[in-house]
């Protein structure tokens, strides 16, 4: 029978528990920079409104691509998938940043 090594076992498990506490933080980060993002876009889209326009094409599909993958994100998250969390996190990120910069921040 072989022998199971409990010292590699645990560091596993306690680098598991650290890279997805990093993770959880990443997402809280990303989540508070794209409340942050989509108050502003409701001002401006509010002050567009009073004047018969609408939001740039553009921003208003990275906007919800950003909330959509930020969803998927945590939910990936959750279940413990870690690579699918940080995917989804990377892509809502991008687009928070595009958004972001659409807004001078």
């Amino acid at each position: 029978m072989p022998e199971v090594d409990q010292g590699a076992k645990g560091s596993d498990a306690t680098q598991t528990a650290e890279a997805i506490q990093e993770l959880e933080q990443d997402v809280d980060q990303t989540s508070s920079r794209a409340t942050v993002a989509s108050e502003s876009l409701g001002n401006i889209r509010r002050q567009l409104s009073a004047q018969g326009l609408n939001l740039r094409g553009d921003i208003a599909v990275a906007e919800e691509t950003m909330k959509v993958n930020l969803d998927k994100a945590r939910q990936a998250l959750q279940n413990g998938d870690t690579k699918n969390a940080r995917r989804y996190l990377n892509i809502a990120r991008a687009q928070t940043e595009k958004i972001e910069k659409f807004l001078g921040h």
